[in-house]
């Protein structure tokens, strides 16, 4: 097999030189690299290549913002004669919407945000080139496979019905799982005895669900929260067993109730659970957490990313959160901090994660967007909780209409007086 055939992307000379040295210093003379300044150069290399050597390249990685082509529109580009090689997008912060679309158009196989790490982008690019290999492999497996004789129909069959069999086993395995993780995770009845005028609308992505719900009395305090943990699925569940557990540690056991402190303590909780500092992780969690002090009358509210919702005087306020995820090794000194509301003036409070408000829809495949979501629960607070939840319900519906699910959805409301 000949060497892997890389081709960088980027206007930019320094950087250019940058990308382009660090990976011969890793890979040494194991791959053959053509550096460029353009997607118009990139494309006619490509194609003097593949004529002199019969060799498509294994890997491109291109800059997204470039004069003349973006990097997306080279990368769509090369897509169409070449939909085998890899390609790796570099880029500042994206949003999801464009990144959808960036995919969808170019087989993206990874982005990599500016400025990238050294480490992760040398061993995405060995794994890229792995990739292509083994894509390879599977093509010519299969062309293999067709000029066999029909007497192997029996081997295919035989083989076929042992994936099924370990794919059902997989999928007992989740189901039972999901079992475990209903058992650890707090019950909605516990909520639903102090407020019997309250909803949960959890609608899962896959069987297991990185968003969970959280409730627990301390003395004359109830302490409510709902989370959105990094992923969904499998490792969605795993971050929501470690959430709850430290949950559990700081509230159950060691008697906070602050909410800022509560989510100090959990951050670096997950920082140590998950030795950040030493894997790099950037798993974690966004919530909005409440206290409501049943003796004082008053919610201590902290956040992390995700707001508090409320109804006073027939209107739907906000109250921010902080800005920065729980487990953002990103972010330094990222302190947590407590508001606090009245809780005789508020008639309605809801918290959500993003699920809701991130679901593409309507006629022209948008977010449902937080602004929806504010209008359609003002219009509905005075409803009974339960038909307000089936209101959400079928509003979400309506609005994906046949465009599938794309993260774990939860929104909590609970009305506190008539």
């Amino acid at each position: 097999m000949n060497k892997p055939y890389i081709i960088c992307i980027d206007d930019e000379q320094i950087v250019l030189t940058s990308l382009s040295g660090q990976l011969k210093n890793y890979f040494g003379d194991k791959i053959i690299i053509e550096a460029v300044e353009s997607g118009e150069e990139a494309l006619e290399v490509i194609a003097e290549y593949l004529d002199m050597h019969k060799q498509e390249p294994h890997l491109i990685i291109s800059d997204q913002i470039m004069p003349s082509m973006t990097g997306d529109e080279v990368l769509a580009a090369i897509n169409q004669e070449h939909p085998r090689a890899k390609k790796i997008l570099l880029t500042g912060q994206a949003d999801k919407h464009d990144l959808i679309k960036i995919i969808n158009s170019t087989s993206l196989y990874r982005y990599i945000e500016k400025p990238w790490d050294k480490m992760d982008l040398n061993l995405t690019v060995r794994e890229a080139i792995k990739a292509y290999e083994g894509d390879l492999i599977v093509e010519n497996q299969q062309k293999e496979l067709i000029s066999l004789n029909k007497h192997l129909e029996n081997k295919v069959k035989e083989r076929t019905r042992q994936l099924e069999e370990k794919n059902n086993e997989i999928l007992a395995g989740i189901r039972y799982a999901k079992k475990i993780q209903d058992g650890i995770l707090p019950d909605f009845e516990s909520l639903h005895h102090w407020f019997e005028d309250s909803f949960l609308l959890h609608r899962p992505l896959d069987l297991l669900s990185g968003d969970f719900f959280w409730c627990s009395r301390v003395d004359n305090k109830l302490v409510i929260s709902v989370v959105d943990c990094t992923g969904h699925g499998v490792p969605g569940a795993l971050m929501s067993i470690v959430g709850n557990d430290l949950l559990n540690d700081i509230i159950m056991l060691q008697g906070i109730t602050d909410p800022g402190q509560i989510l100090n303590l959990l951050n670096d909780g997950v920082n140590r659970v998950l030795k950040q500092k030493d894997t790099g992780l950037r798993d974690g969690m966004d919530m909005s957490l409440c206290v409501l002090d049943m003796e004082s009358k008053q919610i201590h509210f902290s956040g992390a990313v995700n707001p508090l919702y409320y109804v006073k005087d027939e209107n739907v306020h906000t109250l921010e959160a902080n800005r920065w995820s729980i487990g953002d090794i990103r972010i330094a000194n990222n302190h947590y901090e407590t508001a606090t509301l009245n809780m005789d003036e508020i008639d309605v409070l809801y918290m959500s994660t993003d699920g809701y408000f991130d679901q593409f829809g309507g006629d022209e495949d948008r977010k449902f967007s937080s602004r929806r979501f504010l209008q359609l629960i003002g219009e509905n607070s005075s409803k009974p909780m339960l038909e307000q939840s089936s209101l959400l319900n079928s509003a979400i519906d309506n609005w994906k209409q046949e465009k599938n699910q794309i993260d774990d959805i939860m929104v909590l409301g609970i009305r506190l007086k008539r």
